[in-house]
């Protein structure tokens, strides 16, 4: 049944009095056009009517017809207001929250059709009520929240509704139920802004923290409503949302931190295992090459020994003994420009480590990454020094040696003379 009517001829009486606990309103006032057919549309809708009378004549609507008001005619009535389940008259906020069925409320549904009597608010107009927008805003953070939680639990009769949640500890699962209840009109004066529960449901693809977040989240929960009984933590929750809010991004930055830290302690690590690598891999990239040296030396030897090599194959020997170390000079020289830019790059990245630095275990840790790779590089270098110092012996052994074989000093100075 349409309440409209009813509320049209209660809003078109001049000073009606509503009675909360007798459910009707009367009203005694001056007997108008207006009013009259206001109650002619009350009558259609077969609303009950208590009293009605006119200059103290009651009328029986039911067999004669509203008289035409008159001049200073006086209308005596009363009627009752409808007060089921789907359509009704409330005093004030409270009788609404008192009167309506928690099941209605815990479904998220409001009656069909409602009048405020205090708020002069009727469900269907198109102004809004703030109460009862602060109720619909807690029916979406109810739904909200029920999807962040591990269990609900529904009586039978649906007049309660319980949202569990556990955390895990290091022995067992540490559970939090919040009984749902919307009978506190004191709820309705809290704004709450609850994008942090759609955000943790809408970006579940999109961040890689999601299922942490979610858990700190719960967390968080279990922390702020842990010593408040079950029956009175809902209330507690929307009170108290901002110090959750706080709380839940306290523990966030806590998490994130740990986080950040692990994180720059195994880019640390791979950097250092990724240029020690590089420093190994510039001696073992030649270590092929620079068996030449040892060979070369065979070539040596032979011109020792041989008696019966001619000057030119012996000259040609210390031409190829001049190649291989010119060869293996340059290998060696290009490994240690490679080497210096590995330096370069080590001295670059823990640089930028030094700006990620926060704490002082990872500052001892960068330090001591940077000491055992500049152990390395040292002992590289000389490596490499070394190599390319030694890549000339065996052209100057072989010079020496066709020196010494074919006493060139002596002779180059026999030759002088015989010419001057």
């Amino acid at each position: 049944m349409s309440i409209k009517t009813i509320v049209a001829l209660y809003r078109i009486l001049p000073t009606p009095e509503y009675n909360s606990e007798r459910r009707l309103f009367s009203c005694e006032c001056k007997y108008t056009q207006e009013i009259r057919q206001a109650i002619l549309d009350v009558i259609q809708t077969k609303a009950s009517i208590k009293e009605l009378s006119v200059n103290g004549d009651c009328i029986d609507y039911d067999t004669e017809p509203l008289p035409d008001p008159k001049n200073d005619d006086v209308l005596r009535i009363e009627v009752k207001a409808p007060s089921n389940s789907s359509t009704s008259f409330f005093l004030d906020i409270n009788d609404f929250l008192g009167r309506v069925s928690n099941s209605e409320f815990l479904k998220g549904e409001l009656p069909e059709q409602f009048f405020i009597v205090s708020d002069n608010y009727f469900s269907l107009d198109e102004n809004t009520n703030s109460k009862i927008e602060s109720l619909k805003n807690l029916f979406k953070f109810t739904d909200c929240l029920s999807k962040m939680a591990h269990y609900q639990d529904n009586n039978v009769d649906k007049l309660s509704r319980k949202l569990v949640f556990f955390k895990r500890t290091e022995k067992s699962l540490q559970p939090l139920a919040i009984d749902i209840d919307f009978n506190d009109a004191s709820l309705l004066n809290t704004t709450l802004n609850f994008k942090i529960l759609l955000d943790l449901h809408g970006s579940a693809k999109n961040d890689l923290h999601i299922n942490e977040k979610k858990n700190i989240f719960i967390s968080s929960l279990i922390e702020l409503l842990f010593d408040i009984g079950e029956d009175k933590s809902f209330s507690y929750l929307i009170k108290n949302w901002d110090e959750l809010l706080k709380l839940f991004n306290n523990n966030l930055d806590v998490y994130l931190s740990n986080f950040s830290f692990h994180k720059v302690r195994q880019e640390i690590a791979s950097t250092e295992i990724e240029l020690a690598d590089k420093c190994a891999k510039t001696l073992s990239d030649i270590q092929a090459k620079l068996l030449g040296i040892p060979i070369s030396f065979t070539v040596v030897i032979g011109m020792l020994k041989s008696d019966s090599m001619f000057v030119l194959e012996q000259i040609l020997c210390v031409a190829g003994l001049l190649l291989t170390s010119l060869v293996i000079s340059s290998i060696v020289k290009t490994q240690l420009d490679n080497f210096n830019s590995i330096k370069h790059a080590s001295e670059v990245s823990f640089g930028g480590f030094n700006e990620k630095a926060d704490s002082p275990s990872l500052v001892d840790l960068i330090e001591k990454a940077k000491d055992n790779l500049s152990k390395q590089q040292v002992s590289t270098k000389r490596w490499l020094t070394f190599f390319r110092v030694i890549s000339w012996s065996p052209f100057l052994l072989g010079l020496c040696t066709f020196v010494y074989k074919y006493n060139i000093p002596q002779t180059a100075i026999a030759v002088a003379k015989n010419i001057l």
